[in-house]
């Protein structure tokens, strides 16, 4: 049986502590970040100024996550213990990187769902800013529940095709015909096919090819009561 779900810690990024220390006008001071910290709220670390992280050189996201990191403590005596990949990409290099650094988990940009089978180190959100920053976006992602999957591919985050095969295996727990209300939605191309294949197996077909750079697949299945289950992948695609 699958671990309950759980909602992602409550918290706040110190997004590129570069920019903090340089005090720009859009940015919070490092003492209002000291009232937020002793006030409770958890600070993660989102590196020093914000990089795409895919393909780095070790050495570099090292620097990166650690200037970070003594940045956050000396100015509030407080290491951060959750991390959140800058623009949600990551690969297997910066997520043992990441928890070679002694994080406890560290965030990526798809929409899901936080529950025991994920690994700690790619954990899903649900974007709560400008067109998202909604109080009816807000309740649809507080009262989502996981959609359960595994053997999920393409397993790498960046992308050799345009035209990726995407597919994973829905739970048993997710109900007979599943797979046939199952929806998936593509950004900035819309609804994708869904064919299940056999033995819960599901194939996502996408109608034209995924933009260049970013993009994000989402997959919904109705739970009653006003309730989804979500699935969701994030994509870089050449």
């Amino acid at each position: 049986m699958a671990a309950p779900a759980r909602c992602a810690p409550a918290g706040h990024t110190v997004r590129r502590t570069d920019t903090v220390d340089r005090a720009g006008p859009d940015t919070l001071s490092w003492s209002e970040i000291r009232d937020m910290a002793d006030e409770g709220l958890e600070l993660g670390n989102q590196t020093a100024s914000y990089p795409h992280m895919l393909g780095l050189e070790r050495a570099y996201l090292l620097g990166q996550i650690a200037r970070a990191t003594d940045r956050i403590r000396s100015e509030t005596g407080r290491k951060p213990r959750l991390f959140a990949y800058p623009y949600g990409e990551h690969d297997a290099a910066a997520r043992a990187l990441v928890a070679a650094e002694g994080y406890e988990a560290a965030f990526a940009q798809q929409s899901g769902v936080i529950h025991g089978r994920l690994d700690p180190y790619a954990l899903p959100r649900f974007a709560m800013n400008d067109p998202f920053a909604s109080v009816e976006r807000f309740r649809l992602a507080a009262q989502a529940l996981p959609l359960l999957v595994s053997d999920v591919t393409p397993t790498a985050m960046a992308l050799e095709s345009a035209m990726p095969a995407i597919g994973f295996t829905l739970d048993p727990m997710m109900g007979a015909g599943a797979a046939a209300n199952l929806a998936c939605f593509v950004s900035g191309i819309g609804r994708a096919d869904v064919q299940e294949l056999g033995d819960r197996r599901v194939e996502v077909r996408l109608r034209e090819p995924l933009p260049s750079g970013r993009s994000r697949l989402n997959c919904t299945l109705a739970a009653g009561e006003g309730r989804w289950r979500w699935f969701g992948l994030q994509f870089v695609a050449p």
